[in-house]
């Protein structure tokens, strides 16, 4: 059975399972009938020199009586041995699993011997380590005091003041730094409070944060200024921190400072930098602007006037060119009042239905510029108002589109509208038939200035901020975005939006022609 009748015995079974015993036993008994009929007619006439009749009724009854039984005990026989060799399989299949599994079995007995003998002589390099411990204890306790006097010098020569007063707020202690500052010897200061030395309006008490004797053992770090005599301003940053014994028992303050007066100064040339920097955006936007709105003026014309189809690419080109220049250009200044924390939500009651067809009649202009075919879907109640700000989702829904259409060649886009009025929310969808996202760019495709690494996308011309600034958008309006893409089958980006009702004007739902 091992031999060539096995795939035969196999391929058999798989038929009878395939076809399905019924299917396959009349197809077998059909032809049973057949071939008895065929072989009493060819005896008939290699015998008889003519086709015998009787003799051919008589195999088909024959072929008819006996065919099924032979056929139910040939199917039998074929599912039995299949079974059976499939058992035999099985059977080889767990020998070889116990066999590996009893020789790892023997590699991780092999492998606990080798641990166990590790271990023995792990105890014994730690037992030889402890003797060497013992003796470099020793040599440590003579080592400890010419420690100590280095850690005072580096202490005194750190740049950084250090102090350190008792649980009575007495000075303790303080290195080099802290004396200059303070204009005192540590001779001076230790076993003396703060205002037994310095008045409570004195330059100095500006560095002791914990001026006061009846002090607050708490973790405080902040910024003061110190004015030198000189009339010099100097920054530091204070940070003290409350001392415990190992009982927990309060014993004492440890105050640090670190000049900080250069980045005080950076922080500063910093600021005004950043206000120079709002400043000089919209200054650059309201000077190019101007001649911007010339040029997308003029190519529009040219586009509308009769021109060869060459001079027509070309003032497409100029077209397309300035009227991207001009979406950069407002997403370089919401960027601006995005960074700035100044992006204004300004919420007025909308006619839904006139902002969709508004929207609507843009994205069919974009979709036949280009050769697309644009629908428009609508489900809910939309003649009536709601609480939005128009301005800001006007803004996301067209970067939405624009990108649809410059990543898409040829099909379609659909623009789909829903009013959950239930759950209060307002649905915006933009699909394309497009040329889609990779999965491993979707998590970073809201990110600033990422542009997917693949070459068709970087082939078309783009700033990589406008779905940062939609984002950004619809996160102010307290919304959420999201998009769901297959390479080669186009992109769906998501926004929801709170929606709230502010008047109704015969509330019914009706759908939305397709445009």
């Amino acid at each position: 059975m091992q031999g060539p009748v096995h795939p035969q015995v196999k391929a058999f079974a798989s038929w009878i399972r395939a076809w399905g015993k019924l299917k396959l036993a009349l197809i077998c008994q059909l032809l049973f009938v057949l071939c008895a009929a065929l072989l009493s007619a060819c005896y008939g006439l290699v015998i008889g020199s003519s086709v015998d009749w009787a003799l051919i009724k008589g195999a088909l009854v024959v072929s008819c009586i006996f065919g099924p039984l032979f056929i139910a005990f040939l199917f039998y026989l074929v599912l039995h041995l299949d079974a059976a060799l499939s058992y035999l399989e099985d059977s080889a299949h767990q020998e070889r699993l116990l066999n590996e599994g009893m020789q790892d079995n023997i590699r991780q007995l092999n492998f606990e011997i080798e641990e166990r003998k590790k271990a023995f002589q792990a105890k014994r390099r730690a037992i030889d380590e402890l003797r060497k411990e013992i003796a470099e204890r020793k040599k440590a306790q003579i080592e400890l005091e010419e420690q100590s006097l280095l850690i005072r010098s580096i202490v005194d020569s750190s740049p950084d003041l250090f102090y350190y007063r008792d649980e009575t707020g007495r000075f303790a202690s303080c290195n080099k730094m802290f004396e200059l500052i303070m204009g005192k010897t540590a001779s001076e200061l230790i076993g003396h409070y703060p205002a037994d030395i310095y008045t409570e309006d004195s330059a100095q008490s500006a560095i002791l944060t914990e001026y006061e004797v009846s002090m607050q053992p708490s973790e405080l770090t902040l910024d003061v200024q110190f004015v030198k005599d000189d009339g010099q301003v100097l920054w530091f940053e204070m940070r003290k921190v409350p001392f415990y014994d190992r009982h927990g028992r309060y014993i004492g303050l440890l105050g640090f400072g670190r000049d900080i007066t250069s980045r005080k100064l950076a922080e500063q040339a910093l600021e005004k930098a950043y206000q120079d920097k709002g400043k000089f955006i919209a200054t650059l936007s309201h000077e190019l602007r101007t001649p911007l709105n010339g040029i997308v003026g003029l190519s529009r014309r040219l586009l509308e006037s009769k021109l060869s189809k060459q001079q027509h690419g070309w003032a497409n080109t100029i077209f397309s060119s300035a009227e991207t220049l001009g979406n950069i250009f407002n997403d370089i200044i919401d960027l601006d009042k995005i960074d700035r924390q100044d992006l204004d939500i300004v919420y007025q009651s909308v006619p839904v239905r006139q902002f969709i067809n508004d929207i609507a009649n843009f994205a069919e202009l974009l979709c036949q510029q280009k050769g697309l075919q644009f629908t428009l879907q609508c489900d809910g109640p939309m003649d009536i108002n709601l609480k939005l700000d128009p301005t800001r989702l006007r803004q996301v829904l067209w970067n939405l589109l624009n990108n649809a259409v410059k990543f898409t060649a040829s099909g379609d886009i659909t623009l789909r509208c829903h009013l959950d009025t239930g759950s209060g929310s307002l649905h915006f969808s933009v699909q394309d038939t497009g040329i889609g996202i990779a999965g491993e760019e979707l998590e970073r495709i809201f990110d600033m200035y990422y542009k997917s690494n693949d070459g068709r996308r970087l082939s078309i011309m783009g700033s990589g901020i406008g779905l940062s600034v939609s984002r950004a958008l619809v996160e102010a309006m307290q919304g959420t975005i999201a998009v769901d893409s297959v390479v080669g089958q186009g992109s769906c980006f998501s926004v929801t939006l709170p929606a709230e009702q502010l008047a109704q004007e015969q509330p019914q739902t009706i759908d939305c022609p397709e445009l």
